[in-house]
């Protein structure tokens, strides 16, 4: 850092020169002439208050600017709750010369206006900074020091539109200060649980979309309500399942039973005696001729409608295995599959939860193969799609009341066997007033305005998929707005944490910026100067003073 002091003061004129040559002679010969009377009582302090008039009357004429010069390659931009030791650390670690508030660089830039040329990399710490300072700044290599709350949301994602039956994927980060649960809950209900450990936790909370139109959760860290979870929920064309049984049982018949709940077309075709069959259907009067999906077990994989449906390119559920290395021997042969298995355990089931089990079986990897997560259950696709579940019975699930985990694995599981939807829509959720968010419809139609808001919008192809058509929107209201034709999505407010977080994305990116600055020498210079007018009350502060002096 340099300082150096200027006048504004001109000695380009002779009559400049004589003013200021008078100043100085007067109070030379004043201090010189009390210095000698020192037979008067308290003659140190009339020198010293006249010396400081006579300096105070240079002050007002000569009016001197000080510039504090200092390097600007990197400058720290933070917000005001930051605390002073975070920023100290940050400036030495980073070897920073330069910080400031939003406030002070506004102002500064703008009694400045060429300062922005000489700032180099900007380090961003904490989350509230208002666009009006960030877009005077863009061309800027920018890196962000997060400063983050203890039991915050650091992010988090969710889907704002999906179908009535997908699952809901709630994602994200948060810091936690000690061990504690986070839920989604819908009243008193939870729909999906964690224990997270004390640090910064990745999290990913699940559940099925089962209420058509406008829903609402809540995100919950212990008692405290972290974020409402706002999303509209499309009904889904309707599906027509086959459960084929070769016996009854309860298994089949309560999977049934769900699905009809969920809105699928469901025939029921059960064997009671040789050569006779139970035909009884859930939501249809009539015979379905043409089925998505065929739920069966392994003994009648052969069957001559579970190859029609693989030959039309749908799916086969296959359930019910009790003695898996024969039966999966007897489905790859009927249905050209490759399962293989190995055996994880010598007991005769596997403990999941409670009430649900698993075939002491693990299901080896395929390269057509996709497993779930948190089941033994995977779907191979080649021609079809066929889906293999190790699980033993899960209606025990419904018995306990346990309703939220059979939806999920049954959810989770119709979602990996039956193919996306020809049409769908999706937006990342939060989406928060004047701020720009991405809307993505996979649509067969071609050419077709889009109704968003208030406003109308031509989006624009995707150049990977001709049906993938997307454009980028910003909402200008909060609550439920209108989308499409018959949708809608929730808008938030944004002046909570997570719309500025958000909104410094934007600038930032993945804490760095692809922009690259050169490496030069770069400084900026910070003037400041006394107003007039304080010279003025100084003089006349010392002026009384000296009037009042001699009455002590």
């Amino acid at each position: 850092m340099i300082l150096q002091i200027n006048f504004q003061f001109q000695l380009n004129t002779a009559s400049n020169i004589i003013l200021l040559v008078a100043v100085l002679i007067m109070g030379i010969v004043q201090i010189i002439a009390l210095g000698r009377n020192r037979s008067k009582g308290r003659w140190r302090i009339k020198v010293l208050l006249n010396f400081l008039l006579w300096i105070s009357i240079l002050g007002w004429i000569l009016q001197p600017t000080f510039t504090r010069s200092s390097d600007s390659n990197q400058i720290l931009i933070y917000q005001q709750n930051i605390p002073h030791t975070n920023l100290q650390h940050w400036q030495d670690s980073l070897h920073i010369a330069e910080s400031f508030t939003e406030k002070e660089l506004l102002q500064a830039i703008n009694e400045h206006p060429a300062w922005i040329t000489q700032i180099g990399t900007v380090y961003l710490a904490g989350t509230h900074f208002e666009s009006t300072l960030l877009n005077q700044l863009l061309d800027k290599e920018w890196k962000w020091l997060p400063a983050w709350n203890s039991n915050q949301l650091h992010s988090i994602r969710w889907e704002g539109v999906l179908y009535r039956g997908d699952l809901q994927r709630v994602s994200g980060k948060i810091l936690s200060e000690q061990k504690q649960v986070l839920s989604l809950k819908i009243g008193e209900q939870v729909l999906d649980s964690l224990m997270l450990k004390k640090g910064l936790i990745d999290f990913n909370l699940i559940f099925p979309a089962f209420v058509k139109g406008k829903a609402k959760c809540e995100l919950w860290l212990g008692k405290k309500l972290l974020q409402p979870i706002h999303f509209a929920v499309m009904e889904k064309p309707t599906k027509s399942v086959l459960v084929l049984q070769s016996n009854p049982d309860f298994e089949s018949k309560t999977l049934a039973d769900w699905m009809g709940k969920r809105g699928y077309k469901v025939e029921i075709w059960t064997k009671v005696a040789k050569n006779t069959q139970n035909q009884f259907q859930i939501n249809t009067k009539q015979s379905i001729k043409s089925y998505d999906l065929i739920v069966t077990d392994p003994s009648l994989a052969a069957d001559a409608r579970v190859k029609k449906v693989l030959g039309e390119n749908k799916s086969v559920l296959i359930i019910n295995l009790t003695n898996p290395e024969t039966e999966t021997r007897i489905i790859n042969q009927a249905l050209g599959t490759q399962w293989r298995l190995t055996k994880s355990s010598t007991q005769e089931a596997i403990q999941l939860s409670n009430d649900l089990t698993a075939l002491p079986y693990q299901i080896q990897p395929n390269t057509w193969q996709k497993s779930l997560k948190e089941y033994p259950i995977a779907v191979q696709r080649q021609k079809g799609r066929v889906g293999l579940s190790l699980l033993n019975e899960t209606y025990p699930l419904m018995l306990s009341g346990d309703s939220v985990t059979y939806n999920k694995i049954w959810a989770s599981t119709l979602e990996a066997v039956l193919p996306s939807e020809p049409i769908s829509v999706q937006v990342n959720a939060p989406v928060f007033v004047d701020i720009p968010t991405q809307i993505r419809l996979n649509t067969l139609k071609k050419n077709v305005d889009w109704q968003v808001g208030e406003d109308t919008l031509k989006p624009s192809v995707s150049s990977l998929n001709s049906q993938n058509e997307y454009q980028n929107y910003r909402f200008t209201k909060t609550g439920w707005q209108p989308l499409f034709d018959s949708l809608s999505v929730y808008v938030e407010d944004s002046t909570q944490d997570l719309a500025y977080l958000q909104r410094l994305k934007m600038y930032v990116g993945n804490n760095f910026s692809e922009k690259k600055q050169k490496n030069i020498d770069l400084s900026i210079a910070r003037q400041s100067s006394l107003s007039p007018w304080l010279w003025w009350g100084l003089i006349l502060f010392i002026l009384t003073v000296l009037w009042v002096e001699p009455k002590w």
